[in-house]
């Protein structure tokens, strides 16, 4: 009997090592690839909810396209990728019209890349750092007071984002000023050459009196002028009160 039951317990204990065995071989794979599949499922659930949220938030930006691409083509007219200094002298003899003033000399400078100096407030991306650039535009225009303060305010709420650091104003019969500024490029070498040749050619000629306008402004000026005998006793027109800022 006890050999007997020795062999029971023998039994048993390799019955429970069989079992075990085949916990390890089989079922406990089993589970493994089962828990895995659970963590890769809720992976990818998490990953849909935010494909689903950057869907909603792609159709949004479908749905303002219109507006959006409006305000890119603003922003390109305001801040153009090339020069457009012929555009830009264009623009100005009709503001000098709008304003009747006499615009005797338009040009430009040549381009500057801007400088970012270490610590500056101005935080610029990479892409903007080199190809940020500002132009130094030269005016010389004429008229009375009231014209040369209207056509300021043309440069700087109108066409071209423009920044007006000088302003320098000859009082007299009548007036006469010049306006020293910068205008804005973000260049793109995509488009072309950052200053073509027709902006050197529009740079270099100027203006003189190019404004039918500004002229007989400045005829009725003067005409005034021949009427007042004594020059003393002419009042002094106020002197405008320009502010260099950029719009």
């Amino acid at each position: 009997m006890n050999g007997g039951r020795i062999w029971l317990v023998i039994g048993g204990v390799l019955a429970v090592a069989i079992i075990g065995l085949g916990w390890l071989v089989g079922a406990s794979p089993l589970f493994a690839q089962a828990a895995s599949a659970d963590s890769q499922r809720a992976d990818v659930e998490a990953n849909n909810e935010q494909l689903k949220i950057t869907l909603a938030g792609m159709k949004k930006l479908d749905d303002q396209k219109d507006d959006l691409l409006d305000e890119l083509d603003e922003l390109r007219t305001n801040v153009p990728t090339v020069a457009e200094l012929e555009d830009y002298f264009d623009w100005v003899a009709v503001a000098s019209t709008a304003a009747a003033v006499s615009l005797t000399v338009a040009n430009a400078g040549e381009p500057q890349l801007v400088a970012v100096a270490d610590g500056a407030p101005a935080s610029f991306s990479e892409g903007l750092k080199k190809s940020l650039y500002l132009i130094p535009i030269h005016l010389e225009v004429g008229g009375n007071a009231d014209q040369m303060n209207a056509f300021l305010e043309l440069l700087q709420t109108d066409g071209r984002l423009q920044l007006l650091n000088r302003v320098g104003i000859d009082l007299g019969t009548s007036l006469s000023g010049s306006i020293d500024g910068y205008i804005f490029v973000v260049y793109d070498p995509t488009v072309g050459p950052i200053v073509s040749p027709g902006d050197e050619e529009a740079a270099g000629d100027g203006a003189e009196g190019d404004t039918a306008a500004g002229d007989e402004a400045a005829a009725g000026t003067e005409e005034g002028a021949e009427q007042t005998p004594d020059p003393s006793s002419t009042p002094t027109p106020p002197a405008p009160t320009p502010s260099a800022a950029a719009r």
